[in-house]
C-alpha cells in the first residue's frame, strides 16, 4: 500500500539498518556540536571546553558505534543462519538419494539368486576398499 501510494519500493532490511545508522551518526554530530556551543558560551575558561567536548563526543561515538556494530552484526547472524538453512537441506536431500538408492539396491540384489547376491556384495566391499 505504501508503494502504490508514495510511488517508492519499499527498503531492504540493510538498507533500513544502513539508514537509521546515517541518522544516529548525524544526530550524535549535531548533539556534540550543540553541546560544544553551549559550553562555548557557557564556559569561560578555555582548558574547561575541549574537555567537555571531547567527553561528549566520546560517549555519543560509543552509542553509535555500538548501534552500528549490533546491526552490522545482526546482518551477518541472518546470513549465517541462512547458509546453515541452505546446508541442512542439502544434507537431507543427499541423505533421501542415499537412501533411495540402497533401497534400489536391495530390491535388485533381492531379484538375484544368493550366491550372484553374495558375488555381488563381496565385489562391491572391494570396490570400496580400494
Amino acid at each position: 500500500m505504501e508503494t502504490i501510494m508514495t510511488g517508492k519500493s519499499p527498503l531492504s532490511q540493510d538498507e533500513r539498518r544502513l539508514r537509521d545508522a546515517f541518522w544516529l551518526a548525524l544526530i550524535g554530530m549535531m548533539l556534540v556540536f550543540a553541546i560544544a556551543t553551549l559550553v562555548g558560551l557557557r564556559i569561560k575558561q578555555t582548558p574547561d571546553i575541549p574537555a567537555v567536548i571531547s567527553a561528549v563526543a566520546a560517549l555519543v561515538g560509543t552509542i553509535v558505534g555500538l548501534f552500528v556494530g549490533h546491526h552490522l552484526g545482526s546482518t551477518d547472524k541472518e546470513q549465517a543462519f541462512a547458509a546453515r538453512t541452505t546446508a541442512e537441506a542439502a544434507r537431507d536431500k543427499t541423505e533421501e538419494s542415499k537412501a533411495d538408492t540402497e533401497a534400489k539396491l536391495r530390491m535388485a540384489l533381492a531379484k538375484l539368486r544368493p550366491k550372484e547376491a553374495l558375488k555381488v556384495l563381496a565385489e562391491g566391499e572391494s570396490l570400496g576398499a580400494r
